[in-house]
């Protein structure tokens, strides 16, 4: 049984829809796009600062600087750079072609 507040589905409705979704799609593209940027940042900042620390590790006969394992964290952290590049990239990309897809 059918009520008057029922609306057929039309074209213009699942435009607006599907409009929806892609506004979605897109805002969550944009913060993984800014996350990982900030990861970059951040673990590359890391990977640096450890580089450094293992330099002075080897330099420095001092058995406390030695108990650490600076070129694990060191690699570790350029890892964790090179997937968030990797993110950055194809989140930017896949959000350019949504967007070039919405302006057609």
């Amino acid at each position: 049984m059918a009520t008057g507040s029922d609306k057929p589905r039309t074209k213009q409705n699942h435009g607006m829809h599907s409009t929806q979704i892609r506004g979605v799609v897109s805002n969550v593209f944009r913060a993984a796009t800014i996350t990982s940027l900030w990861g970059v940042g951040l673990l590359g900042s890391a990977a640096i600062g450890f580089h450094g620390m293992e330099i002075i590790a080897a330099e420095v006969n001092l058995n406390v600087t030695r108990a650490y394992n600076w070129q694990g964290l060191k690699n570790g952290c350029m890892g964790g750079s090179l997937v968030a590049i990797s993110s950055f990239l194809g989140s930017a990309f896949v959000g350019a072609l949504i967007h070039d897809e919405e302006d057609e």
